[in-house]
């Protein structure tokens, strides 16, 4: 038995290179691929909630369907694309994407990503 986790990551290869773009433009959506890997020797249920700066609706619109649960099997694997649409602009903002694990209400994993948001 291994010990129980779950693998959480936000990447896009690039030309064998990860990217995580960081350079974004107010109203214009960037795709994220993001992934989940249940190794945690059981059935697990989890949700991801997205937000700009700890703010979610006006801060940032999320353009593609975010499932409301994944139920995943043990070392089943869930990859989906998520368009992030910045609704605020400015340095330094912090993109963050968070996992959680049910029944926990709390957050179980997060990345998050310092942005710029730029007008066209």
């Amino acid at each position: 038995e291994n010990m129980p986790l779950t693998e959480f990551y936000v990447s896009q290869q690039i030309d064998g290179e990860i990217e995580y773009p960081t350079d974004l433009t107010l109203s214009i959506g960037q795709d994220y691929p993001l992934t989940i890997v249940n190794r945690e020797n059981q059935v697990a249920e989890y949700s991801i909630e997205i937000t700009l700066d700890n703010q979610g609706l006006g801060a940032i619109t999320i353009a593609s369907d975010l499932p409301e649960k994944i139920v995943l099997e043990n070392d089943e694997t869930w990859e989906g694309i998520i368009t992030v649409i910045p609704l605020k602009e400015g340095p330094k903002q912090k993109l963050s994407f968070a996992l959680y694990k049910s029944p926990v209400a709390t957050i179980y994993r997060s990345l998050n990503l310092l942005i710029t948001v730029r007008e066209e």
